[in-house]
């Protein structure tokens, strides 16, 4: 099994045993684990140390309340998370969100989210809706409101160079560097850097965004 983190692929490194144990490799690199009849392995690529936990008890359930006491334990979902969820790739327009949310209501069907995937922006990292194809988010989400309907919003980690954020956040070290060379990511619609999610500064950053742009509407 590889453990990486992909675009749809999560790597949870938590292994449930039935002899009574539950072990956790706490790293966070690329690596693998490998399940064999006479043999259990755990690799990292690379590495500067090793860290690995490991708890038993009676039962696989008080294991995982072990685990879950370590790692936290997620809050309990509003009831409105509970319901109908519609979402695609993807909205291109906020009349489309609205005619899809209308027809919904039409038909009596309850519809608790709609989702607003990638590119309803300019460019990647600023983090506000396209004002040529999303002219009033205030006025869609009043409306989507006035359904029964709230909506979601996608938040990319990708910042294009061409972003409105992108120099801001570059001078103060909030975006992913590369250990040597020049800083590059990847190149998707644009030339495009990763916003460091491990920099307390650079969450607040993206947070304190996302209320002026995005949040105050949805």
């Amino acid at each position: 099994m590889e453990l990486a983190q992909r675009n749809s692929q999560i790597s949870v490194p938590f292994y449930l045993s039935n002899l009574g144990y539950g072990f956790l490799w706490n790293l966070s690199g690329v690596g693998e684990a490998v399940f064999g009849e006479n043999m259990t392995q755990w690799r990292a690529s690379c590495t500067d140390e090793m860290d690995y936990w490991i708890t038993a008890d009676d039962t696989p359930k008080k294991i995982i309340a072990n685990f879950t006491e370590v790692v936290g334990r997620a809050p309990l979902f509003p009831d409105s998370a509970l319901g109908l969820w519609q979402s695609k790739l993807r909205y291109r327009t906020q009349e489309e969100v609205l005619s899809v949310a209308r027809e919904y209501y039409r038909r009596g069907i309850p519809l608790d989210y709609i989702v607003i995937d990638f590119f309803h922006w300019v460019r990647q990292g600023d983090w506000s809706f396209d004002p040529e194809y999303f002219p009033d988010p205030k006025a869609m989400t009043d409306e989507l409101h006035s359904m029964g309907t709230k909506c979601m919003v996608s938040v990319w980690p990708t910042v294009d160079r061409h972003s409105v954020n992108f120099s801001e956040m570059l001078e103060r070290g909030l975006l992913v560097r590369t250990e040597r060379g020049s800083m590059q990511c990847f190149d998707f619609q644009g030339d495009t850097v990763i916003y460091d999610a491990t920099n307390p500064e650079a969450r607040n950053f993206l947070w304190e965004k996302l209320k002026k742009t995005i949040t105050i509407t949805v």
